[in-house]
């Protein structure tokens, strides 16, 4: 089931990151250590920007949790395959240089998240996975019953 909630819905957590130089001239987006929770630290999250799905890679850098890369695919995120990293583009476009600032809203915690400037509304898709242990236990009540 896909249910559509905006920026500002109750259901939706933001977080304020800081564009922060990553090695010689590449930039990542720095959270807050305490958002670390609704992350999947050193794995990948589908991760919106202008509306379009992309595959960002969030790694622990001292204290805190980074956005070191966005990509088109899961498997370029993970680096199984090359593909073109975006986030320097997507922060050229929308002039975002070494300490701006950008919201982080936490779709649905360790899975999605969008990214949109400070002021900036949106509209985002929450795609309601199936829960295993709910599809488990009918499993086991039609066994029984069975």
């Amino acid at each position: 089931m896909v249910d559509r909630v905006t920026n500002d819905h109750p259901s939706i957590e933001t977080v304020r990151a800081t564009v922060r130089r990553h090695g010689g001239a590449r930039r990542r987006l720095e959270l807050p250590a305490d958002a670390a929770l609704e992350f999947v630290v050193d794995g990948v999250v589908e991760t919106i920007i202008d509306e379009k799905l992309r595959f960002g890679r969030y790694r622990p850098i001292r204290g805190s949790i980074a956005l070191t890369g966005l990509y088109n695919t899961q498997m370029a995120a993970t680096g199984e395959t090359d593909g073109e990293e975006l986030l320097a583009s997507w922060l050229d476009l929308h002039d975002r240089s070494i300490g701006s600032s950008i919201l982080v809203d936490i779709v649905v915690p360790e899975e999605r998240v969008g990214l949109r400037l400070p002021g900036d509304r949106t509209t985002y898709e929450v795609v309601r996975r199936r829960d295993s242990a709910l599809d488990a236990i009918a499993e086991k009540y039609l066994e029984d019953s069975g």
